[in-house]
């Protein structure tokens, strides 16, 4: 297997793992959605990704941990908090005692968020 490190228009970088053709089905796709620079775009997906590296030897993936009792997803937020909390920014809440939530990516992908302040 190799890595591709993708480079967006916007300049948000992803990594994509796999075959070379995978890869070039995946670029010759309709539709980009660019999750970090928020952004969509129509048409082949390589008019927005170049190919800025290529990687025979996978990198190492770090170990998730998995949820932790200190640990709340998004709904066992809402439903100790309701829509009391306040979002300031790239994920981050603010409860109505003023302490501020952050969040780390779970095993499944989902936010894990715990108090860091």
């Amino acid at each position: 297997m190799t890595e591709y490190v993708l480079k967006c228009d916007c300049g948000a970088k992803y990594l994509f793992k796999g075959k070379k053709e995978d890869l070039e089905k995946f670029i010759d796709s309709p539709i980009w959605l660019c999750e970090a620079g928020r952004h969509v775009e129509l048409g082949n997906k390589g008019d927005y990704l170049k190919i800025v590296e290529e990687c025979e030897q996978p990198s190492k993936q770090t170990e998730v941990k998995p949820k932790k009792e200190n640990e709340f997803t998004v709904s066992e937020l809402q439903d100790k908090f309701g829509t009391e909390m306040e979002h300031v920014g790239f994920g981050v809440f603010k409860d109505p005692d003023g302490n501020t939530w952050n969040y780390r990516l779970g095993e499944k992908g989902e936010r894990l968020y715990s108090k860091i302040g």
